[in-house]
Order: C-alpha cells, then structure tokens, then sequence
C-alpha cells in the first residue's frame, strides 16, 4: 500500500464514527463505505494530474501549508458526522473544477448512490486525502511543490501497479469532455473498495 493510503488507514482505523457512515448518508454500510475506499484513488489521481502543472502544483502546494497539516485527521467523527460543515465542498471544487457533476453521477451509478449521496461521500474523502497529504509532506521536513509532487506520482504510480483496469477507468472519467456518465463499474468491482473497507468491521 502506497505512503499516502497507509497514512489515510491509520486515521480511519481510529474514527468510531465511520461505522456509521451508511446510515448517515443513507445507504447501506457496504456501499457506503465501497464509494469511500473508491473516492480516494480517484482524489488522488485528480490531483497528481493537476499538480502535473508548475502553477497549480504550487496553488496545491500553498493550499496545503495553508490549511491542511492533518490535524482534520485527529477529529474524522466530527467531518463524518457534518460534512457539509466542513471543508470537503470547497476542496472539491478546485480538485475537480467542471468535471465534478460527472464525477459524482458516474461514482455514484458504480455504487447505486445518486450523485448527492455520492456528493456527501466525496465531502468526506477529499479533507481527508488532504490532510494526509499536508501530514505526510510534514513528516518529511519539506511543503514544496517539487516534494507534493513526487509523493503524489509515486502514489499514483503504486495504485496504477495494484490495480491498473480501475485506475484506466479512473483516468478515462477525468478526460473525458462533456456531460455524460463513464462507465465505473470496473472501479466498484475492483479490489480498491476492499482496500479501506475491511477497517470499517
């Protein structure tokens, strides 16, 4: 498992409150929770590409030493039990920017959750991801762009070795211009819902 991923399972493994994701979002625990291990590669690879350029890898970089040291991580029960008081919606808007209505219908179809529950999940997932990213760079000494980089393909790098059908699919989803849904399922049967799922028993 990648350094960013086994930083995001320790916090998780801590949280009593995941346990209770389904019935807060209204789904059933193992959809819930599949959609949740799902959302990070997909976070992930959304912002290795966009850190790929100089600017936004140093917005991300300044965003991160700004407001995200991983402290969110130490109080999950409180984002699990209000996402939408936290700061899940804004991060997604700059992850995703146009494709974040696509995003969240075509998750949400792998899944059979409607793009606002699959909204609510990813709301959960991405100040999670971040703050595992703004830990991790910490850990290290370094907040440079150069440094968020490097952690950020090297990461992808491993997810694409692991399972490389739902990381395509991924990409294909991210690419793809235009309003219409990408085909997931491959990501819902994959073995990356298992990957984080398992902590939630």
């Amino acid at each position: 498992m990648s350094e960013l991923f086994e930083e995001i399972t320790r916090s998780i493994s801590r949280s009593s409150g995941i346990n209770q994701l389904g019935r807060r979002v209204g789904t059933s625990e193992e959809n819930a929770t599949g959609a949740l291990s799902a959302a990070f590669p997909v976070l992930l690879e959304a912002l290795t590409k966009n850190a790929s350029r100089p600017d936004e890898a140093e917005s991300l970089k300044n965003a991160i030493s700004r407001d995200h040291d991983g402290s969110i991580l130490d109080s999950l029960d409180d984002l699990i039990n209000d996402p939408d008081h936290g700061p899940g919606d804004g991060i997604l808007g700059h992850i995703f920017g146009s494709k974040r209505s696509r995003v969240e219908s075509s998750m949400g179809k792998s899944f059979g959750l409607d793009s606002s529950t699959m909204s609510t999940i990813l709301k959960i997932a991405a100040p999670i991801i971040m703050g595992a990213i703004g830990r991790s760079l910490k850990s290290r000494g370094s907040v440079d762009s150069g440094s968020l980089r490097e952690m950020l393909n090297n990461d992808t790098n491993e997810m694409k070795r692991m399972e490389p059908n739902s990381m395509s699919a991924i990409e294909q989803m991210l690419d793809t211009d235009g309003d219409g849904d990408v085909d997931m399922a491959d990501l819902a049967r994959s073995g990356l819902p298992k990957m984080l799922g398992q902590l939630f028993k």
